[in-house]
Formats: C-alpha cells, sequence, structure tokens
C-alpha cells in the first residue's frame, strides 16, 4: 500500500525502487577508482613465490587485533623456505608491572645446582631468578626484582649495583656467574652474592656492551672498544686488550657472535673480497664511522682480520642504524664538523 501511494521506506525501497538507467550506472562506475600508496617494503624476502594473509593466533580462541601475518614462500629449488612476517613482536604477557622511569630490563638465570650436573642452556622450563630495572629521571638508579612475579628486592642483602644505570646484564660462563655491566665497571656474581668486581681505567665511561659467553664488548664513551674475556677454568673476568693500532677509532657499534657452523661469504654482488671462519669461531664485528670509516671482522681470541669491507664501502640502501650506541658528545661532533656523515 505505501509503495502504491508513493511513500517508501528502506525496505521498500530495496525491493521497489525502479532500477538506474544505463546513463546513470555509466556515471556511477565513472566516478570509482583506486588510490594506491606503497606502505612498507620488506627486504631479503624474495623473490616470492605465492602468499597469503593470515591473523595471528595465541590459541585456537583467540585472535589479537592488529596483527595479521604474511606467509610467503622465498626463494626456489634446494634454497626455498617459507616466510612468516609480522608486524611486530607478539609477547605473552604474564606478569605487568607499571614502571614510568624503565629504560632497559634483563632477566637472568639462576646458577646450576652444585651437584656438577650439566647446564642445559636451551631449557626453557628453567625460571629466571632476578630482573633488574635500569630507571632514568633526575637520579637514576638500578632496581633489582626477584623472580618470575617480580617481587621487590629493596631491603635484602644482595651485591648488585643499585646506585646507578645499569648497562647490560647477562649470565656467562655457562649461567654458572652473572655480570653486571655498570657505567664504570663489571660486577661478577654468583647468584646475588659479587665474586669480583673489575673497575674501567679512568677518563670513559660505557655507553654500550654485549656478551657472548665468554666474551664481553665495552663501546666506550671517547669511542673506543675494549674487549674483556672470562676464563672457564677459574671463572674471573680480565681485560683482553687487542694489539696496538688494530682496532679503528671512533667505533659507532660493535658485535659480538659465535659461529657454530662457520661462515664463508663475500660481499653484496661479489663486490668485495670473499671471506672465511671456522666452526666453533667467535667474531668480533666493528663498525667505525670517521674518515675511515669501515665493517670489519675480527676472529677471536686473536684478533684476527678476517673481513674489511674497506674505507667508505656500503653495499645497499642503509636500512637500520643503531643510535643507542653513539655517545652524546660524540654526535654533537659529528653534527658541528664540515665533514659529511
Amino acid at each position: 500500500g505505501d509503495a502504491a501511494g508513493g511513500e517508501l521506506d528502506e525496505e521498500d525501497v530495496y525491493m521497489y525502487a525502479p532500477a538506474p538507467t544505463g546513463g546513470e550506472e555509466a556515471e556511477d562506475e565513472s566516478d570509482q577508482g583506486y588510490v594506491m600508496e606503497l606502505e612498507d617494503r620488506l627486504v631479503n624476502t624474495g623473490p616470492v613465490g605465492d602468499f597469503a594473509l593470515s591473523a595471528f593466533r595465541f590459541s585456537s580462541d583467540e585472535i589479537k587485533r592488529d596483527s595479521n601475518c604474511i606467509v610467503a614462500t622465498a626463494c626456489a629449488r634446494s634454497q626455498g623456505k617459507l616466510c612468516v612476517m609480522q608486524r611486530s613482536v607478539n609477547p605473552v604477557v604474564t606478569t605487568a608491572v607499571e614502571i614510568a622511569a624503565a629504560q632497559a630490563v634483563w632477566s637472568v638465570m639462576p646458577p646450576p645446582p652444585e651437584n656438577g650436573m650439566e647446564v642445559d642452556e636451551g631449557d626453557e622450563s628453567a625460571e629466571h631468578e632476578y630482573t633488574l630495572l635500569s630507571l632514568g629521571g633526575d637520579e637514576p638508579e638500578t632496581e633489582v626484582l626477584r623472580g618470575g612475579d617480580l617481587d621487590n628486592m629493596e631491603g635484602e642483602m644482595h651485591d648488585f649495583l643499585t646506585d646507578g644505570p645499569t648497562v647490560c646484564v647477562a649470565n656467562i660462563f655457562g649461567r654458572r656467574r652473572i655480570v653486571q655491566v655498570t657505567r664504570t665497571s663489571l660486577v661478577l656474581l654468583n647468584g646475588h652474592v659479587k665474586q669480583q668486581e673489575l673497575p674501567l681505567i679512568a677518563g670513559s665511561k660505557i655507553v654500550s656492551a654485549w656478551v657472548e659467553d665468554p666474551f664481553i664488548a665495552l663501546l666506550l664513551q671517547d669511542g673506543r672498544l675494549e674487549l674483556v674475556r672470562g676464563d672457564p677454568s677459574t671463572l674471573q673476568l680480565s681485560l683482553h686488550p687487542a694489539p696496538a693500532n688494530l682496532l679503528p677509532e671512533n667505533v659507532t657499534a660493535a658485535a659480538l657472535l659465535r659461529m657454530p657452523e662457520g661462515l664463508v661469504g663475500s660481499a653484496a654482488g661479489g663486490a668485495g673480497p670473499s671471506f672465511a671462519v671456522e666452526p666453533d669461531s667467535f667474531l668480533l664485528v666493528v663498525a667505525s664511522e670517521s674518515t675511515e670509516s669501515s665493517l670489519r671482522f675480527f676472529s677471536l681470541p686473536d684478533f684476527t682480520l678476517v673481513y674489511d669491507a674497506g674505507i667508505g664501502a656500503t653495499w645497499g640502501a642503509k636500512m637500520l642504524a643503531d643510535v643507542t650506541c653513539l655517545p652524546a658528545d660524540y654526535l654533537s661532533a659529528a653534527q658541528d664538523s664540515d665533514d659529511p656523515p
């Protein structure tokens, strides 16, 4: 009745309204279109044979919002692989505490039992014993928490340094010891009891540290790099100096790597020299940026140079920069310089 009288509700419009004419359809289609914009680039994944989108799931009945994964087939023949790429890390939260001034956090494992049993470093069932938080603010400090419940150890006896910021904390000597790196020293602990303190040479402070058992690399505020080596027989740390004039000056970043299967390679496109690293070797990777910028690989403990990218040599576009390794005075000096970065 309403349709006959000319008064149509939404359902009537859908059922009885006249279809648009050919001209109207053409006009509507001419207004339709797509705007394509490049949102992101995923490097080192090709050539891609096929890909699909999938929602990330913690469990069969839970889907994390805004966490689509890309599942892709890459490369070909014997080098084929399946790549799963996601927007970010998807953590499983077990305990949460609100600490506004926290700048960095580390968790370390307890020492093994005294019965001489071997430690399985890949055992995920073992629980972390201590969590250390480096706090910023007007009076930087370090806070020590115990166990998975993050109980504050304030008032308990321990030898962790807490009256300043912490640079790095890690297990060493196969979990038998804990090393805490501060701005001015290294502290070696058996559980929470101090066994050794290795002070830094006066005149510079530690800004970054990397640990690969039993080596510790220290980047100093003046751009120098120092190496500390642990002795598994005595469970002590000592400075392991490199030969004179071997390590570059103005180091901006470094890394310690352990190569269980060795490494053989060359620069991208074959433009640089080839190199080989023996199985189960340790590598010290050093990047420096000055009038003689370079990327060098040294084999430890004898500091044998196994690869040198050369002066100012780079291959490919710069994708990432570890700016946390650059001290503030180094950055200001670079900005005031007329030399190109």
